[in-house]
């Protein structure tokens, strides 16, 4: 599957495909669906491309046909889906052409032929034609009461005609979140959380009325100050107001560096000549009158109201559910004569590849999104003299390399893993008593499995030899119990233990019947120890509580985790197919992402458990019990009711002290501070030349970082031509972007004693920005410069900061407060206005 190339290609791509779908007057065309988009040029001018192009089903029971000018639906798609387009009919790709896809998910399925109208053809929010940013939509949520009791929600629709098609799948959204603007019709749109739906295993949303949603196109919000304080050296406040001609009525909101333990800010939606109009959220404010579409705040409300990040509901923490994602799987092999081939086709040859590259491979073709480790314990038995336990080669899990995203890491696991599973040799068993010290392996095997704890594990006994506590106690080793090594296992959170019992040999094998007899009761003991060990490990697991809310719910059978391989001709190939289906049921990304984006929306952990369950029935009910007792046991209620928070435009004065946070991802950031770099780095500015050099690196540098071409009007101010890139967040002056080009390389419209306060005022700047980069905030002094004659409007709100600023930490913990954090699937930071340039 290609991932969406971001070539240049797409920009002229898109302005065609938006105005084509702009100009249709259909009141249902959709702005980003397929019907303009080529694929012809992703495919190098071909008609066809197996890798294709991931595209999502834009609307609830999408038609699919068997071939392109098939009238009969084959089958319909869910909301959602994401499909890869592999073939298109012609070269000219008309808007009423088919595109055949392949299915990420479902390998048996076969491909089928769709219409473009059903297939969104968007991988990023689309772009506001006045700020050039990311539009953007805030739920307007309500906690007001309806007449039926029922606390309103605003429905996300699985079609663009905003009509349920199915209550139950729909989303319900109550929670103050921020939303892209994926697609739109006339009268609703496609919300999404993530900047770029990069794979098929992204979700969207869903389709929203557009009265129902507040348009935040700007990426500005509003705090008060981190340092204001009362005289009893308490945070103060500063008032917002219903109504920007009525100040009786102060709704305060509480300062300090509360507002760097969340991603919250009050999004700035106006700003008036004396006010600025924020939107606003508390949770659970009660009955309350809707007006005009909006929650209007009754006195009795007011009374309790306090605009205060830090009583936001903070719910399941994302961290949690997305760790599912980061997959070890591990082997305990019983390396006996006997397990030669199986230990073969784990490790695999230059023909067939290894069980780890099998699996790597399946997820791959699903799209990755799926971080696997592997290990690896031998177990034999203990010797005679006590010398030896018997648990001999090994590949641990390292504690390092946790993060999914760290590929090279994970490549230097893989290789040790191979390695090491390469230099392994079976022995012969013929002086054995067939019983091996599978416990003692076990008890390795928690040690060796624990390295990265909160990563899912995944461990696979491979053997048909039991346990001897006798024998091993005869011979030195402590004696151990299936219910204990259990016990020790159950350390690890996220376990899940299989084992597979190769068929039972012919008896024509063995020298004599009592050899026999004892390898038959060794092979029946293996199962002993695994049901025993099964039971105890999935008890934890095995139903969800009844309080939960999902009366329905199955138990976990450890009877299905203990698997007798086939006939011996191909008992090797089941363990491997056995090993890669059960770490691909478990390797769901695309239902964690599910999971998220209802619990961004204000879903009950257990609301979006139990629906899930009823649409995904190839995932193990383990896993769902699974995902409910490790995200649920530190908050119960977190898990059982749903965020429901009430949204209200409020007015905050400018005469008050309040701050203006840009909000950026780390790539604008970082273009932020990169356009300053060759601007400083011009050393004098008395000479014309050097300030038409100042000039043309100014010109340089921002159509360099923005990718724009370069200014032709050189009379045109900075900000006018940075608004083109989708770089100014929002309505505010800074000092540099107020210069015209002109004026910057022209010495006669600017005095040099002002680009000399300029270039001070830029390297503070930088310096600022890189601060934030680094999650801290800045402390400077500013100082009164010397008398500068002629100086312009822009030059007098140069502040003079002659020493460097200096970095501060918004709060005593880095890991609590930050300036960014991970958001909308990017790294997002909220940065001071005045540390822009």
């Amino acid at each position: 599957m290609r991932k969406f190339k971001l070539v240049f290609i797409a920009a002229g791509l898109w302005a065609s495909c938006q105005a084509s779908a702009l100009a249709q007057s259909a009141t249902d065309a959709v702005v980003g669906d397929c019907r303009s988009f080529k694929f012809y040029p992703y495919f190098g001018d071909k008609l066809s491309d197996r890798q294709g192009q991931t595209v999502f089903v834009l609307r609830d029971k999408a038609p699919a046909y068997a071939d392109a000018g098939s009238t009969t639906p084959d089958r319909t798609l869910s909301f959602s889906t994401g499909v890869n387009v592999i073939e298109i009919q012609s070269e000219s790709e008309g808007a009423s052409e088919r595109v055949k896809v392949r299915f990420v998910y479902g390998d048996d399925q076969p491909d089928l032929w769709m219409q473009r109208s059903d297939l969104l053809c968007r991988w990023s929010p689309l772009i506001d034609d006045q700020t050039g940013l990311e539009r953007k939509a805030l739920i307007r949520t309500q906690t007001a009461v309806r007449e039926d009791g029922v606390v309103q929600a605003i429905r996300a629709s699985r079609t663009p005609e905003v009509q349920s098609t199915d209550e139950i799948k729909d989303r319900l959204l109550s929670r103050f979140t921020t939303y892209l603007i994926m697609a739109e019709t006339a009268n609703a749109y496609l919300l999404g959380d993530k900047f770029n739906l990069s794979t098929a295993q992204d979700k969207l949303v869903g389709w929203v009325k557009k009265e129902e949603v507040l348009n935040w196109n700007w990426s500005i919000g509003l705090r008060p100050p981190i340092d204001m304080k009362n005289e009893d050296g308490s945070y103060g406040t500063i008032c917002g107001y219903e109504s920007p001609d009525d100040r009786s009525n102060c709704i305060p909101i509480l300062a300090g560096n509360s507002w760097f333990r969340s991603d919250l800010r009050l999004p700035v939606l106006e700003v008036g000549d004396t006010y600025y109009r924020v939107a606003a959220a508390a949770s659970g404010l009660g009955k309350g009158e809707v007006r005009d579409g909006k929650l209007v705040i009754t006195k009795e409300m007011l009374a309790q109201l306090q605009i205060n990040p830090s009583e936001s509901k903070g719910g399941i923490k994302e961290s949690q559910l997305a760790e599912f994602n980061n997959i070890d799987v591990f082997f305990l092999i019983d390396g006996t004569k006997s397990m030669g081939p199986f230990i073969d086709t784990i490790r695999g040859d230059g023909v067939s590849p290894g069980v780890v590259q099998q699996i790597v491979d399946a997820l791959e073709r699903r799209g990755g999104g799926v971080s696997i480790r592997a290990g690896f314990r031998v177990f034999r038995d203990s010797t005679s003299d006590g010398a030896s336990s018997g648990v001999d080669e090994g590949s641990a899990l390292s504690d390092s390399n946790c993060d999914e995203t760290n590929s090279e890491g994970r490549e230097e696991d893989r290789r040790r893993f191979e390695s090491r599973l390469a230099r392994v040799k079976t022995t012969n068993e013929e002086s054995d008593d067939y019983n091996e010290n599978i416990l003692g392996g076990l008890e390795q095997v928690e040690i060796d499995m624990f390295g990265c704890p909160n990563r899912q594990k995944l461990l696979f006994v491979i053997g048909d030899a039991g346990y001897d506590a006798e024998m091993q106690a005869s011979r030195g080793q402590e004696p151990l119990s299936a219910a204990g090594v259990a016990d020790r296992l159950l350390k690890l959170e996220k376990l899940t233990v299989f084992f597979l019992r190769p068929p039972l040999r012919a008896q024509t094998e063995f020298r004599s019947a009592k050899s026999y007899e004892s390898y038959v009761d060794s092979w029946n003991g293996y199962a002993d120890v695994g049901r025993a060990l099964l039971d105890r490990v999935y008890d934890r697991y095995r139903t969800i509580p009844a309080n939960s809310g999902d009366a329905d719910a199955a138990e976990v059978n450890p009877n299905e985790y203990f698997i007798d391989l086939g006939s011996e001709g191909r008992a090797t190939g089941e363990m491997l197919d056995r090993i890669v289906q059960n770490v691909k049921a478990v390797a769901r990304p695309d239902v964690i992402n599910e999971i998220l984006v209802d619990l961004r929306g204000g879903a009950a952990l257990e609301e979006v458990i139990t629906k899930l369950r009823r649409e995904n029935f190839d995932v193990p009910v383990l896993y769902w019990n699974m995902l409910r007792q490790t995200s649920c046991q530190d908050n119960e209620e977190d898990c059982s009711k749903r965020i429901y928070d009430g949204v209200f435009d409020l007015y905050v004065p400018k005469d008050q002290p309040a701050v203006l946070d840009a909000w950026m991802r780390s790539d604008q950031l970082s273009d932020w501070r990169g356009i300053l770099d060759p601007i400083i780095n011009i050393g004098e500015y008395n000479l014309p030349e050097q300030r038409q050099a100042l000039g043309q690196a100014v010109r340089n540098s921002l159509s360099t970082i923005l990718k724009l071409p370069a200014p032709e009007n050189l009379n045109e101010t900075i900000e006018t031509y940075m608004r083109r890139s989708g770089l100014i967040p929002g309505p505010i002056r800074t000092p540099l972007l107020g210069y015209t080009f002109r004026q910057l390389e022209d010495p006669s419209l600017l005095p040099t004693c002002e680009i000399d306060r300029l270039r001070v005022w830029l390297l503070a700047s930088r310096t600022m920005l890189r601060n934030a980069e680094l999650q801290k905030l800045s402390t400077y002094n500013e100082e009164t410069p010397l008398d500068c004659p002629n100086l312009t409007e822009n030059g007098a709100r140069l502040k003079f900061i002659r020493e460097q600023p200096v970095q501060l930490s918004p709060g005593d913990d880095p890991e609590v407060y930050k300036l960014g954090r991970n958001y909308l699937g990017e790294n997002i930071y909220w940065v001071p206005q005045e540390y822009l340039p």
